[in-house]
């Protein structure tokens, strides 16, 4: 038994073992079966493409490129059968998922000494909107979860039996959790005061600081190497600051835009469609009588720092990072709920209710967001916002795909007749076609422009047509064009159904 097995009680059984295997499996299918089958729009798209081409260094800044994750995404798509590979990485963050599941049963089961706690709380937080949204499409946030679920597990366990090694073991655990999100960042501080507090009690020999800085340099060295390749072809100060925010400053700090706050709450609010909440509650009012002062207080730190930084985090999909925070407020709901079955037989039988009930109320209010909400418009082609954000399973998602597919419709013609199509879109349709031209799905004449490729700057109508020669140029919405250039041009649709614009040049030659 290891030492970070043997820091918790009750010990692991067969029992325990088996149903921690069950819940693994499960999710995992659950979510392999929801898991969107092909091409994504926009960051997960991104996800995808970075995997295909195995870049976890990237074009962007260190923050945003994940390098753990882009290099495991990658295996799974060698491993993946032909023809299948996109819906193998959207499905492999449910295996991420599925992990932090069976962990917080795991955590639960040791905290409370209730199996059936720990497996009810995994249910109900395994089909809660963000947990299971992220589950079923190619995002980093899923196996940072696990890295966090890990954490707490080994954390817990050195607060209830100090050893060098389950501190040594925490400590590469977070550090490997560097190198797939900057979440990791996040629980340090809670992981070096603990050790502060166990040393300064004599619980733990100062010396095994050592080991533990050690453990964490090993864990954390694929980023801290990428950062010092950075720092060599940019600065210190750059590379620093591309590593630890990116170019979301502004959202870090909580001064960015907040246009999409009342968005991002509401679908924040979709996980609050069960019991959780009131779960939770219950659970934070026993907290300390439940697992003592220290185990406590380490606990709520970690929830309140992550639910500080997804409140004031001002991003477009700030529901997105809510995630660590479900977990956590989901690990309080299950102490509340072996502190509701233990009061009487009449709250245990309400809060068995509470359980069932939670597992089928937040699907049908997904399952008839779409239908509640009526809204025609559509941001993108195909694409049904409302569904599309607030239906969690997207197995039956093909907007990006159609998407695909009429473009290549639409510009293959083009690509036969000898011309080199040059399509201008932002980041959100840009990603699946750069994927479905990888795959190729489309010609590889189509040219995406990108960054200043094939195109330079778009500031000067002449400069761009000179560049473009002979070649079409396409785009999706007179926004992906800067005014200058809009007003010499002319968008035009050769066939009704296309749904690309080409760009006409007026006569008088407009700059």
């Amino acid at each position: 038994m290891s030492s970070s097995q043997a820091a918790v009680s009750p010990p692991s059984t067969v029992a325990t073992l088996v149903l921690y295997l069950g819940i693994l499996v499960v999710f995992t299918i659950f979510y392999v079966a929801t898991s969107q089958r092909e091409l994504s729009w926009g960051d997960y798209g991104t996800r995808q493409l970075f995997m295909l081409h195995n870049n976890y260094v990237g074009d962007e800044a260190l923050a945003l490129v994940h390098p753990l994750y882009i290099i495991m995404g990658h295996a799974v798509i060698q491993a993946a059968p032909a023809g299948y590979e996109m819906w193998t990485v959207n499905a492999f963050s449910g295996l991420g998922m599925a992990i932090a599941l069976a962990n917080l049963f795991l955590l639960l089961h040791r905290l409370t000494g209730r199996r059936w706690v720990g497996v009810a709380m995994a249910a109900i937080l395994g089909v809660s909107h963000t947990v299971w949204w992220l589950s079923t499409i190619a995002e980093v946030y899923t196996w940072s979860l696990a890295g966090l679920s890990l954490e707490c597990l080994l954390l817990v366990a050195l607060i209830r039996r100090p050893r060098w090694g389950t501190l040594l073991v925490l400590a590469l655990v977070n550090g490997w959790g560097w190198n797939i999100h900057n979440f990791a960042l996040l629980t340090l501080p809670v992981h070096l005061t603990v050790m502060a507090y166990l040393m300064i009690r004599k619980r733990l020999p100062v010396w095994s600081v050592l080991p533990a800085l050690g453990a964490y340099l090993v864990g954390a060295s694929l980023y801290l190497y990428l950062i010092f390749v950075n720092a060599g072809n940019m600065g210190w100060s750059a590379a620093i600051s591309g590593a630890l925010v990116g170019e979301y400053g502004d959202d870090v700090m909580g001064v960015g835009s907040r246009d999409y706050l009342f968005i991002n709450w509401g679908l924040m609010a979709l996980n609050g469609m069960s019991f959780l909440p009131i779960l939770a509650v219950v659970g934070w009012w026993c907290f300390r009588r439940r697992l003592g002062g220290e185990t406590a207080l380490a606990l709520a730190t970690i929830t309140l720092i992550h639910v500080v930084f997804v409140a004031r985090y001002t991003i477009v999909d700030q529901f997105t990072f809510a995630l660590p925070s479900l977990w956590m407020i989901a690990l309080a709901g299950g102490v509340g709920l072996a502190t509701m079955v233990e009061r009487s037989g009449r709250w245990r039988s309400i809060a068995v209710v509470g359980v069932l009930v939670s597992l089928v109320s937040g699907p049908a209010v997904y399952a008839l967001l779409p239908h509640l909400v009526n809204r025609t418009h559509r941001d993108l082609p195909h694409r049904n916002d409302i569904r599309y954000w607030g239906t969690p399973w997207k197995h039956n998602e093909h907007s990006a795909d159609l998407f695909v597919q009429d473009v290549r419709r639409q510009l293959q013609p083009v690509c036969d007749a000898g011309k080199q199509p040059i399509v201008v879109v932002d980041a959100t349709p840009y990603f699946p076609l750069a994927v479905a031209r990888k795959l190729r799905q489309l010609d590889e004449a189509l040219q995406l422009q990108w960054c200043g490729r094939p195109l330079p700057l778009m500031r000067k109508a002449s400069t761009v047509r000179q560049a473009a020669g002979d070649n079409p140029i396409y785009v999706l919405a007179s926004q992906d064009l800067p005014p200058t250039l809009l007003q010499a041009v002319t968008l035009v649709k050769d066939n009704p159904d296309d749904v690309l614009y080409r760009l006409e040049w007026k006569t008088d030659g407009a700059e």
